[in-house]
């Protein structure tokens, strides 16, 4: 019995190492890929006005620096094409 009990001990380890594991990659992962996922849309729906602010410096910082960078860009070339400042401002 000592074996099986030890065998039962080590199976219920690994599953609360691999919950913790999925949790954290949930949290560390998953949560801020899905708020950028929506700001994202909206700014495919034509909000350039809300700045997208990177909150960590890994990969998902780099995609909202480089929404930001698409949402000024995006700004800019409005401006340049003449568009009317209250229209632009709204844009």
């Amino acid at each position: 019995y000592s074996a099986q009990n030890r065998t039962v001990l080590a199976g219920l380890l690994g599953v609360t190492a691999a919950a913790a594991c999925l949790g954290w990659l949930h949290i560390v992962v998953v949560r801020p890929l899905r708020e950028l996922a929506g700001q994202a849309e909206t700014l495919a729906d034509g909000d350039r006005r809300t700045v997208l602010y990177p909150r960590h410096h890994d990969e998902v910082g780099a995609i909202a620096r480089s929404l930001e960078l698409l949402r000024q860009q995006l700004q800019e070339q409005r401006r340049r094409e003449g568009a009317p400042p209250a229209l632009a401002e709204r844009i």
